[in-house]
């Protein structure tokens, strides 16, 4: 699901803390946190996220995507 609303291939997983997920795509790390029923609905808004990214040309100083949260979705930048 995630490469259909990102449009890019996933390259890895990080499961290892189950209550916070990562997923690695090919220009950016999305931040999904629980793997529950309301992954699905996090990820709709991922396409136009990433196109904002790419429009702005902020990718060189981002850290993650967040889309754990319902509602609000967060760009975690480097420090």
């Amino acid at each position: 699901m995630i490469e259909v609303y990102s449009g890019e291939k996933v390259k890895y997983i990080d499961l290892r803390q189950p209550h916070d997920a990562y997923v690695q795509l090919e220009s950016v790390k999305i931040r999904l946190g629980e793997i529950d029923p309301s992954v699905y609905e996090r990820i709709i808004p991922l396409y136009s996220i990433l196109s904002e990214i790419k429009q702005k040309n902020i990718k060189s100083t981002l850290k993650y995507v967040d889309l754990s949260w319902q509602k609000v979705k967060y760009l975690k930048m480097e420090n």
